[in-house]
């Protein structure tokens, strides 16, 4: 070169301002892939693994990766600026997410809002598009689609071990079955047929593979284990209680014969190959024909929809089996019979991913059919704040999506919000109250959140709307146009400016602190500070000391106007055959429901009442409320029956709007009527009492409101007045 440079590289000043330091932490922008000894390319980096700069080699870096992908140990490689970053990947490969919206394809293809997905790899000509792949949900397959970084969201799922190519020849996300019982413990969370969906690699590469397998028999929830690759399979196991299709004729020695594709039943299922699977061919229970089917004469079939006569004879089937392994006192047998049996009966395939997208898996079977179902829910519970809550399974966007729950709030609120200056206390991640009182044209709203989270959601929803586009979780019938959102240091934290010189302001912390200096004069206050029980969540504590402070004015509206816990006296719970298996697949196993056992209740049908409901509970939200409480509710059966529980239920009154009665909705035949709220379900007596019609029976109830966890005592006694003899005593606390 003339200037004396001849070829060395001159770096310019825009290559300095980008220049990486010895030391500094970079992320790989796309994979690297060496040799190995028998010259087949092997990733060594995968884009988005962490390293360390180490060294500058002209245009290029040397970088330290800790642990290469193939081998294990560490290595250095030359990387140029564009394969390295500064900035972690938000998604990178082998990442499981979450989808964060409903996918639509024009195949008819669903992929619902929540389903797993693992993310395979990314576009290097388009900004933000990534390779993923769905896990199995329901009936729908793994399924390969390009998506935008906005379609997904991280989940909680840790990184796996990665492999270009897994041993087995299966693939991430791949729907498998376990050919025998595994994991720690007696009996063991993993049952023989029991379904799952391959996570990674492990650490012991050509021979294992990382599973998590749907719903471990002792706890119900999701368990991850390392498993031999010859540990599981794509194919569903011949198991017992599964639907099987012959493949071969078979001659009964009376003359009958059945013919190759005939269906029947497994009824104990062979985990050796060689060994014969007891088989029930399809007839009725009373003509049921078990035979010996030799290995290779069966394949499992996943049944399809099913005629009313089918799906009685394969209930019945299925209930035979649960008793039978109940007298055994194989309970885990059980878990694994129903887990591998109920879905598909409910058109749901193997169930797994059905967690993911529903919430609630008990709940969606009894919710398909509304069928009974009762979820042990904690004798001595935790208080109802949102903290607690998201300890448990709790859903903004079932609330959201819940007509019974919200038509009646809307209504009331279009009622009465025009021109009133509101109070929202718990306005929640989409502030859904608050918006509603501002499209019925409310003047302002102040929203009282304690969660950071839940409150950040909701100012971001509201600078989403003012930037034009769709606040995430809020529904149509919500939306606001809204010309600002500013933030602050001070109270309140967030102020929205909608059209017609509506404000929404934002309170970060608890009502009851007076640090929030909430100016007061408010004649609307809406809430939603209700559980499965009146005031299980709070709301009276927090009411008296709303109306205490003298924060409300005297024209003050409120929506909910009031609410009871309702009490009744039930009869012995006969379950339908149906409801009996989903009973045992929820307890693991056993038909039996626990004395003294505080139950959930799912479709709990008035049918079950030996009396109508009376209040033990009264919330007066329009005056400072009771924080301690005793009622003394004296019922009249209005049948013969065998008394032996109590049930409680929500029921809430609106201005301008019908109440919400939780007991009617869980009793209705109609399938668009479900209630977020379930009832509550408490068997007293072992023996149940037989209690002829027109006979007496009383409920003392003291109740305590003065704390964070709402404390219930309940007295039952039989007899005529004077006469009374005491025959059940139960105390509850706590959502």
């Amino acid at each position: 070169s003339c200037f004396g440079f001849g070829s060395r590289f001159v770096p310019d000043r825009g290559w300095f301002a980008s220049m990486f330091q010895p030391g500094e932490v970079v992320y790989a922008n796309s994979s690297l892939s060496v040799y190995d000894a028998s010259g087949y390319p092997r990733v060594a980096v995968r884009w988005g693994d962490a390293g360390t700069v180490v060294s500058q080699a002209g245009k290029s870096w040397h970088v330290r990766w800790d642990k290469r992908q193939d081998a294990g140990e560490s290595l250095v490689t030359a990387m140029s600026d564009t394969q390295i970053t500064r900035e972690p990947l938000k998604f990178r490969d082998g990442q499981w997410v979450r989808l964060a919206k409903t996918i639509r394809l024009r195949s008819g293809r669903l992929l619902q809002k929540g389903a797993l997905a693992v993310v395979l790899d990314a576009r290097d000509d388009v900004v933000d598009m990534l390779l993923i792949r769905t896990a199995p949900s329901g009936i729908q397959d793994p399924f390969e689609l390009s998506v935008s970084v906005t379609d997904i969201v991280e989940s909680e799922q840790p990184m796996w071990p990665l492999q270009d190519k897994l041993p087995g020849g299966f693939k991430l996300a791949d729907l498998v079955f376990a050919t025998a019982d595994m994991g720690q413990g007696s009996p063991s969370p993993v049952g023989f047929g029991d379904a799952g969906v391959v996570f990674g690699a492990s650490e012991f590469k050509d021979t294992h593979l990382t599973v998590r397998f749907e719903s471990a028999r002792d706890k119900g929830a999701p368990i991850i284990l390392i498993v031999p690759v010859n540990g599981i399979s794509k194919t569903p196991q011949l198991c017992q209680g599964r639907r099987v299709r012959l493949e071969m004729p078979v001659a009964f020695p009376d003359g009958q014969q059945v013919e190759v594709g005939s269906l029947g039943t497994l009824i104990d299922g062979a985990v050796d190959s060689d060994t014969s699977n007891l088989v029930v061919l399809d007839l009725a229970m009373e003509k049921k024909r078990c035979f010996g089917a030799p290995p290779g004469s069966l394949s499992v079939v996943i049944p399809g929809k099913m005629t009313p006569e089918e799906l009685q004879v394969r209930v019945e089937m299925l209930e035979w089996l649960s008793k039978k392994n109940e007298d055994k006192g194989n309970l885990a047998q059980n878990i694994s019979l129903l887990e591998q049996n109920l879905w598909s009966l409910h058109g749901f395939g193997t169930g797994v991913g059905v967690r993911e997208v529903a919430g609630s898996r008990f709940h969606v079977i009894s919710q398909s059919e509304r069928i009974l179902s009762l979820r042990p829910s904690p004798r001595y519970g935790i208080d109802g704040t949102l903290e607690s809550e998201t300890k448990s399974q709790f859903s903004h966007d079932a609330l959201v999506a819940d007509n019974t729950r919200t038509d009646p709030y809307r209504k009331s609120i279009d009622f009465l919000s025009r021109g009133r200056r509101g109070l929202e206390i718990g306005t929640g991640p989409f502030c859904i109250l608050s918006r509603l009182c501002m499209r019925s044209g409310a003047a302002s709203m102040d929203a009282i959140e304690a969660s950071d989270k839940s409150m950040k959601s909701a100012v971001s929803g509201l600078q989403a709307e003012q930037a034009g586009l769709v606040a995430d979780g809020v529904p149509e019938w919500a939306t606001l146009t809204v010309s600002s959102v500013s933030e602050g240091e001070k109270q309140p934290v967030a102020t929205a400016h909608l059209g017609n010189n509506q404000k929404l302001n934002f309170f970060q912390g608890l009502s009851t602190d007076d640090s929030l200096q909430l100016p007061g004069g408010y004649n609307l206050l809406v809430h939603e500070i209700l559980g499965d029980l009146a005031g299980s969540e709070g709301a009276a504590a927090v009411l008296a000391d709303i109306h205490q402070r003298g924060l409300l004015s005297d024209d003050c509206a409120f929506v909910p106007r009031a609410a009871h816990t309702m009490l009744a006296p039930t009869a012995k719970l006969d379950f339908a055959p149906m409801a009996k298996l989903l009973h045992r697949w929820g307890h693991k196993g056993s038909s039996e429901v626990e004395v003294l056992g505080r139950y959930a209740a799912r479709h709990f049908r008035r049918e079950n009442l030996l009396a109508e409901p009376q209040p033990m509970e009264i919330i007066d939200f329009t005056k400072t409320p009771e924080l301690e409480q005793s009622r003394e509710l004296v019922f009249r059966t209005e049948r013969d029956g065998e008394f032996d529980g109590i049930h409680m239920h929500l029921h809430a009154d609106f201005d301008g709007a019908h109440p919400i009665d939780c007991l009617e909705i869980h009793s209705s035949d109609d399938p668009t009527r479900v209630s977020s709220w379930s009832t509550t379900y408490v068997r007293l007596l072992e023996t149940p009492l037989s209690l002829p019609a027109r006979s007496r029976l009383v409920c003392r109830c003291d109740i305590d409101l003065r704390g964070a966890i709402a404390k219930y005592q309940i007295a039952v006694l039989v007899g005529e007045s004077g006469c009374e003899k005491p025959v059940a005593d139960f105390d509850f606390q706590g959502t």
